[in-house]
This record gives structure tokens, C-alpha cells and sequence, in this order.
């Protein structure tokens, strides 16, 4: 993979490979800068890829606001996500749920 990387760059080019893995650190929390020194490029060289090669922005809602848009109280996402029924994630201290998820809760609660 590092060699993937590696003639990409030699090349000015961008592997799928190495989008790939951009996205997938992005996704666990890294920062662009973290991204940058990892593979030796500057963050808004980083953020510039992202921007044109990476996947579609999801929007992230926070708790406060799923739970409004549901008509649900917070404790009871709350309660959801410690049992593991629902994942949100949790990348600067708050839980972001995604749109998709918040469309799924009430189809989730039913079942439970």
C-alpha cells in the first residue's frame, strides 16, 4: 500500500488506494493536520483531496437536535445508544448522529 502511495505522489497523481485510506482515517477522528505529517503533505493539500476525490459530506446531527426532530426526550437516545441499539459517533466530545440513523430510530424502537 505505502508503495501505492508512494508513485502516486511521484507521479502528482491521487491512488484510490491512498483516498481510500485518507478516508478511512478521517473517519476514525484524525485531523487534517494529523493526516498531513502522516503522509508528508500539508493539511490543505490533505483537505483539497478529500474535498475532490472523497466521499459525499453526510451531515451530522447533534443529540439534542435527533432527539427534537424525533419528538423524543434525549434520555431515551441516550438509553439507546449505552444498550448498543443505535451507534452514533462521538468525534470532539458529542454524539453526531447521522441523517440515515435518525430515519431509522423509530423503525428501531419499535422492534425493541
Amino acid at each position: 500500500m505505502q508503495k501505492t502511495v508512494e508513485h502516486a505522489r511521484a507521479n502528482n497523481r491521487v491512488s484510490p488506494a491512498f483516498i481510500e485510506l485518507l478516508t478511512r482515517e478521517r473517519n476514525k477522528g484524525k485531523t487534517l493536520r494529523q493526516l498531513g505529517q502522516m503522509f508528508g503533505r500539508s493539511h490543505e493539500e490533505i483537505r483539497q483531496i478529500l474535498a475532490k476525490y472523497g466521499s459525499p459530506q453526510v451531515t451530522l446531527l447533534p443529540e439534542e437536535r435527533a432527539a427534537v426532530e424525533l419528538g423524543y426526550p434525549v434520555t431515551w437516545l441516550t438509553q439507546l445508544r449505552k444498550e448498543g441499539i443505535i451507534n452514533p459517533i462521538r468525534p470532539g466530545g458529542f454524539w453526531l448522529y447521522s441523517e440515515e440513523q435518525v430515519k431509522q430510530i423509530p423503525s428501531l424502537i419499535a422492534v425493541v
